[in-house]
């Protein structure tokens, strides 16, 4: 993981930062009653952000990319875990930004905007054929508001209206809500 601050303006109270990091996740063996039934595939995720402050307000823009390995699968003939022949997670590309603003020393709200492509798997022929990806865009828009409770401690919720539309005219829409508790060292 790597970090680089580029100060532009310090008496203007303006910094610039751009943060890269990359992940490798290994999963391991699902087990029912003892007996292998389910590993998913590697995952490598890499990030680049780089966001912008001025006084208390902050633009961010970020770029991600996801990759996941072929899953292994109990198979029913041998009993043993198998490789999937077509690749059931496909690959994900997700473009954000946000824009965020002090409303008093206790709130702050972000406004968000994403897009996130899924490519298409492999062996893909239609929905009613095969269990692999299509290939989907997903735009969404939020809200991300923080309440300050003391020096260290914040609580945060976001909320997200995410959708997407599919070939063949049909579309899907969700709602994506999470709330939590930050402790600021």
């Amino acid at each position: 993981m790597g970090r680089a601050v580029c100060p532009l303006s310090p008496d203007l109270g303006e910094v610039t930062t751009l943060t890269m990091d990359g992940v490798y996740i290994q999963y391991k063996t699902d087990r029912f009653d003892g007996v292998q039934i389910f590993e998913a595939g590697n995952q490598i995720v890499s990030h680049i952000q780089m966001r912008h402050f001025k006084a208390f307000d902050e633009a961010r823009l970020y770029l991600l990319f996801r990759y996941r390995g072929k899953n292994r699968r109990r198979t029913t003939v041998s009993g043993l875990l198998a490789i999937e022949q077509e690749r059931t997670t496909s690959a994900q590309i997700e473009l954000g930004g946000g824009y965020g603003k002090r409303l008093s020393r206790a709130w702050h709200v972000s406004f968000l905007a994403e897009g996130r492509i899924f490519k298409e798997t492999e062996g893909f022929e239609d929905y009613n054929r095969t269990p692999a990806s299509a290939g989907v865009f997903l735009g969404g828009v939020g809200i991300a508001p923080e309440r300050r409770v003391s020096s260290r401690m914040f609580m945060d919720g976001r909320i997200k209206l995410l959708a997407s539309g599919l070939s063949g005219g049909s579309g899907v829409v969700g709602l994506e809500a999470a709330i939590g508790m930050t402790w600021r060292f």
